[in-house]
């Protein structure tokens, strides 16, 4: 058997109502003046046959679908599900649904899904980007026809409005702790510096010895091109053991974590011959087997940022329209020694 649809217009004639009276009823329309009665019969009506309202040609009337999308670049242990979960909820109070993307930190995908969501009608978009300075071309388009679109960071070579943890902040607090905790042979250890986010948290470490007087040695510096590659995280952590260093600063949790394990099982000591700090603060640096002290980006306060941001260029409403940092801070465990 095949499914029909219940339109309003059965409903009005098993009613004897009009179509536009029980549209306003449904819709809690502020100028029905419908008795509670008559509601009561209306919604009665509604359940029994099942009526769905027809979502798309409510959007075609209204040119509004009440629709978000999200793009990430992956979907990451720590701050990505952070910013889903509070995305969602924040949505769903408003009445918007969230649609996900992600673009596997792949430029030409990103694009893609931003062309996508835009055929689908979505009223705005919020996008962590890449973080590779890339020709993206559709995101220019958006932009130049004030299509409402908020970044969660910027987006290298397009102005856009954005909000952001400050990184370079965040790369200077970490390195000023091990600074002020009697480190002096300082490492820096990172995914791909091509990543703006990875970049500006190492020229926070380069401020900060240059702060504090101690010199900038290159040998000192380590870097991989995917920060997920185990054996390439391995590897470089027997080069930063090898080196002498005292302390490290490291781009990301997930990578400060497995250079504490393989320290530990290769018998060398965290914190007492080098200490790690990490980026983040996501699920895992708390149970690493030597708790992380970190930089913590403040997610929700970004998430809530950058919603409130899309929300009131989707409403058109002028208050509240600037990029915005936010400062990270440092949360202390136990992978520092004072050396002081």
């Amino acid at each position: 058997m095949t499914y029909k649809r219940v339109t309003l217009k059965e409903i009005s004639k098993k009613l004897n109502l009009s179509v536009s009276t029980i549209s306003a009823i449904l819709n809690n329309n502020p100028n029905c003046f419908a008795s509670k009665k008559t509601r009561e019969k209306v919604f009665k009506v509604v359940y029994e046959l099942g009526y769905k309202p027809n979502l798309i040609a409510r959007s075609l009337r209204k040119r509004k679908t009440n629709t978000i999308g999200f793009i990430a670049p992956i979907l990451n242990i720590g701050v990505t599900l952070s910013d889903i979960e509070i995305l969602e909820e924040l949505a769903w109070e408003k009445g918007y649904s969230l649609i996900i993307g992600y673009s596997k930190s792949n430029p030409e995908i990103e694009e893609k899904i931003l062309e996508e969501f835009y055929n689908r009608n979505v009223d705005g978009i919020i996008l962590i980007p890449t973080g590779i300075k890339s020709e993206n071309n559709f995101l220019k388009r958006l932009l130049k026809i004030n299509f409402p679109i908020v970044t969660i960071t910027k987006v290298q070579g397009v102005r856009t409005y954005f909000v952001s943890t400050s990184y370079r902040k965040g790369g200077y607090i970490a390195t000023e702790y091990l600074i002020k905790t009697g480190h002096r042979k300082i490492g820096f250890f990172s995914g791909n510096k091509n990543y703006y986010t990875i970049r500006e948290r190492f020229f926070g470490y380069k401020k900060a010895l240059k702060r504090y007087n101690l010199n900038y040695c290159e040998d000192f510096i380590f870097e991989i091109n995917d920060d997920k590659n185990l054996e390439e995280i391995k590897r470089i952590s027997f080069e930063i053991f090898d080196k002498g260093i005292d302390g490290i600063f490291v781009s990301n949790d997930y990578i400060s974590v497995h250079l504490i394990n393989i320290a530990i099982k290769n018998g060398i000591k965290i914190p007492d011959d080098i200490s790690v700090v990490g980026f983040d603060d996501s699920d895992i640096a708390k149970y690493s087997l030597i708790p992380l002290t970190t930089v913590r980006q403040p997610v929700e306060k970004i998430t809530k940022y950058a919603f409130e941001l899309i929300l009131n260029f989707i409403e058109d409403k002028k208050e509240n329209k600037r990029s915005k940092y936010f400062v990270p801070e440092l949360i202390i465990r136990n992978s520092v020694k004072m050396r002081v």
